[in-house]
């Protein structure tokens, strides 16, 4: 298997003027294989791998972010610093034509480092962050068809300038679709999405909808169930910097939909 790495740099010089005088440089250096495949009787194999690295340094400002409220406040000083920011990430398939099948296989780690002002004090941070994923698409007759996939993910931040860590944040998905067709005329759709999250109150969330279809030569006709377990809210949340964010979702209630589709000709 022949693999072509591809390098390339650049740098981008940005001059402008905000509180004080702001010169910054930001270099990104990106190496990383050729996306390749090989295509077999009954497989096909692909997958790309990427390394990144990314400097960006400002000459003498620095910003942070306090609140008043539900207010953010912006500060800035008079202060140099820089952040780096570097990783890999990959991705990989396989396929197989006599079952109509395919899985696919994700990954990836990644660290920055940086300066940040938090209540009028500079402290240094690093943050990391892991993240794993697998699905799989599969139709072994013209009765079925099922898909499922998996995510995991996990991240932290700290500052060595403080004696407090904060607990890592790990969150995991798994989605799940099957299509039953006893004949070409009917079809029933069950889905599910199950969500996790280590740092909210209510850690573990589930989602489910349901639909029944029927087909003739004319009209199609669909009756749809989303939100089955009437789930009202759903929490997850973040690192980013030295800071946690919190997103709060309000989710309509459980929903019934009837539609038809019509053939003019």
């Amino acid at each position: 298997m022949k693999q072509v790495l591809l390098f390339f740099l650049f740098c981008i010089f940005s001059i402008g003027a905000d509180f004080a005088q702001k010169d910054s440089i930001t270099y990104v250096n990106s190496l990383a294989p050729r996306s390749f495949s090989v295509l077999n009787m009954n497989v096909v194999d692909s997958g790309s791998i990427k390394i990144f690295y990314a400097l960006n340094a400002t000459d003498n400002l620095l910003y942070g972010f306090d609140y008043n409220g539900i207010m953010q406040v912006k500060t800035t000083i008079d202060q140099p610093t820089q952040s780096e920011n570097y990783g890999l990430n990959f991705t990989g398939s396989k396929g197989y034509h006599f079952w109509q099948t395919t899985f696919n296989l994700s990954g990836g780690y990644n660290e920055s480092r940086g300066e940040q002002l938090l209540q009028n004090e500079i402290l240094t941070y690093r943050s990391e962050g892991y993240n794993a994923g697998a699905s799989i698409n599969t139709t072994p007759s013209g009765l079925i068809n099922l898909t499922y996939s998996f995510g995991w993910s996990q991240s932290r931040s700290f500052s060595e300038d403080l004696s407090t860590r904060f607990p890592p944040i790990r969150s995991q998905n798994h989605t799940a679709s099957i299509w039953l067709n006893p004949n070409r005329h009917f079809g029933i759709n069950l889905s599910g999405d199950y969500r996790y999250n280590s740092a909210v109150n209510n850690r573990n969330t589930t989602f489910f909808d349901a639909r029944l279809r029927y087909k003739n030569k004319q009209t199609e006709w669909e009756l749809a169930c989303n939100n089955l377990f009437n789930v009202r809210q759903y929490v997850s949340a973040s690192y980013t910097d030295l800071s946690t964010y919190y997103y709060r979702y309000n989710l309509r209630s459980r929903s019934y939909l009837l539609s038809v589709r019509f053939k003019l000709k």
